[in-house]
């Protein structure tokens, strides 16, 4: 047993394809158990196998800074040491840079290293007398099997149309696979495989992504508002994945279609064990020159809103239209009406003229996917993916007699990466609350 940690925590010399194997799966493995074995059972806590396979510091996004985290940062501490060491030797076995072990902190392309070294066959020793020759012509990558140049690009385009479309489609997740992982592997595969020159493996991912998103929108999977808030996201990574894939050319060679088949079981995972959604607050303050009691007779209803000017709202992001209430007081039911439907939110505490809070029943689609070739789009992501959970109004009296007028809504998106989302999602909710509380605030003070 020591004798096995020593080889392990041994940084010099090289390993051999074999040993990196068994002793890859052994460290991931025993990793993943202990970790397991600490949150089930010595410090109670969400497991997230999945997100800790996609990423390096997937199992510590939400984790507080307890005991707990600390374990489980020293568990990865010791078994990522081991496997950078690995790693180091099993490069200079394959006659790659050794520089090429620090892609393993990077989500994706560390199993896109792992599997390209565990792949590749050990490289020669070089003869000192003789002086190696290369072939300019000869191409950095074939594969006898699925073609050259831009030909597997091809065919990890249509398997990457399928992938997406069965995760958007029935099994109806929007995770780190989606949204990492593919866009990841689509700028990789481009840099494997499309040559060595620089323009045509640049020029072979833009049209991938092209057909990628024409095919989402042809079959109306997705509108072109969605696919416009993605596309930053999506050719951020890419382009990051296509400067691994020119990095890692000459031992990638089964790593491809690997990474392809593997999608769909991560993202099926990713979808069995994902933790509840973030819940996320956002606030908007306006100024009233009015008196609080003025006010709150124009907060619990409102008359019909005029039509919205804001380009988004006319492109098919649900706005507030008019609001009505059922009864008074605790127990009465608000019901605000969208344009996509009407909100049902029972109130929770009725303190006039100070504070209206509720919950939310019932939420409508946050907005019409526009499709110009389709009438209706029904997205998965329409339906429950962003919901509000609550939202309160607040009044609080300025010295001068006018009111700080304040809407919060509680409310969850369902949207991975969530930092990236939330930006939107937090746009959205903001531009809501500005056309309710102006229309509150013009209506108090031509009262």
């Amino acid at each position: 047993m020591l004798d096995t940690l020593l080889w392990l925590y041994d940084g010099r010399g090289r390993v051999t394809r074999r040993q990196y194997r068994v002793a890859c799966a052994v460290l991931v493995v025993g990793k993943l158990g202990i970790d397991a074995l600490l949150c089930l059972q010595v410090f109670p806590r969400p497991w997230q196998p999945f997100a800790e396979l996609l990423s390096p510091a997937g199992g510590f996004t939400s984790h507080r800074f307890d005991a707990g985290y600390f374990a489980l940062a020293t568990n990865a501490a010791v078994f990522g040491l081991a496997l950078l060491l690995l790693t180091v030797r099993r490069c200079r076995d394959v006659a790659a840079s050794p520089w090429m072990a620090l892609l393993l902190v990077m989500p994706v392309a560390n199993w896109l290293v792992l599997g390209g070294l565990a792949c590749s066959a050990s490289a020669p020793p070089p003869l000192p007398s003789t002086r190696r020759v290369v072939d300019s012509r000869q191409p950095r990558f074939v594969s006898p099997w699925w073609g050259r140049g831009e030909w597997p690009v091809v065919w990890a385009t249509i398997a990457l149309c399928a992938i997406v479309m069965l995760a958007i489609g029935p099994l109806a997740h929007y995770g780190e696979t989606l949204f990492v992982a593919a866009p990841f592997l689509q700028g990789f595969v481009a840099g494997v495989c499309a040559g060595p020159e620089q323009k045509r493996d640049v020029r072979a991912w833009l049209v991938s992504v092209f057909v990628l998103m024409a095919a989402l929108v042809m079959f109306a999977y997705e509108g072109v508002f969605c696919i416009a808030m993605a596309a930053p996201l999506w050719l951020g990574i890419g382009a990051l994945g296509l400067v691994f894939g020119r990095a890692l050319q000459h031992f990638v060679r089964f790593v491809v279609p690997v990474g392809l088949l593997s999608l769909p079981l991560l993202h099926l995972g990713e979808r069995l064990t994902a933790p509840p959604s973030t819940v996320y607050e956002a606030t908007t303050e306006v100024v009233v020159q009015a008196p609080p009691q003025q006010v709150w007779d124009h907060l619990v209803t409102f008359d019909r809103l005029q039509p919205p000017e804001e380009w988004w709202f006319r492109a098919g992001i649900a706005y507030p239209v008019h609001a009505t209430i059922e009864g008074r007081g605790v127990g009465a039911v608000r019901k605000c009406s969208f344009s996509t439907g009407d909100f049902v939110e029972p109130i929770e505490v009725w303190d006039e003229p100070r504070l209206l809070r509720f919950t939310v029943e019932r939420c409508p689609p946050p907005m019409f996917e526009w499709n110009p070739l389709h009438d209706h789009v029904d997205a998965a992501h329409l339906h429950g993916s962003f919901a509000a959970k609550r939202g309160q109004f607040e009044l609080v009296p300025q010295p001068d007699g006018s009111t700080l007028l304040r809407g919060t809504t509680w409310y969850v998106h369902g949207l991975h990466p969530e930092g990236y989302w939330r930006v939107f999602s937090d746009w959205l909710v903001h531009s809501i609350h500005r056309r309710v509380l102006h229309h509150i605030r013009d209506a108090a003070e031509r009262r």
